[in-house]
């Protein structure tokens, strides 16, 4: 099952910006039925274990496919990984990104990731390429 690229599943006749806009909307209730969880601004970073952060947008298809995958692979990553999403819409300033990941910095594109371990930022990465690295890299896929 696709919990997230379905997001963006529509019959004809649709209106893209609708079609965005709802998958936008549903975005929490889809990682409330995943093995996800939701990140939510200024929370603490755990001081202990790996936990990992992603950022997507919820309108694209490949981003939304990258978290399916993710959930996919609970198998692999649940002994040894927290993942924390969030939807990159509701950043408008890096000021907004910094409230979800702290030290990230300048954020250019997105899926955006954060990786800490024991509390400490170990890997920052933006772009789907490199996220997509990241999260095989930490076997989260």
């Amino acid at each position: 099952m696709n919990t997230f690229a379905d997001l963006l599943t529509a019959q004809p006749p649709f209106d893209p910006a609708d079609l965005q806009s709802r998958a936008q909307q549903s975005f929490p209730s889809r990682v409330a039925q995943s093995h996800l969880s939701m990140r939510k601004p200024c929370n603490p970073i755990p001081s202990t274990g790996v936990f990992i952060v992603i950022g997507v947008a919820s309108y694209s298809p490949m981003e939304l496919q990258l978290l399916d995958d993710v959930d996919a692979a609970h198998h692999n990553w649940h002994n040894h990984a927290q993942v924390a999403v969030f939807d990159v819409l509701d950043c408008q300033t890096t000021a907004d990104f910094e409230r979800y990941l702290p030290g990230i910095g300048l954020v250019a594109q997105s899926p955006v990731v954060a990786i800490w371990q024991h509390g400490r930022l170990l890997l920052k990465q933006t772009g789907l390429r490199m996220v997509g690295d990241a999260v095989r890299d930490w076997q989260i896929v």
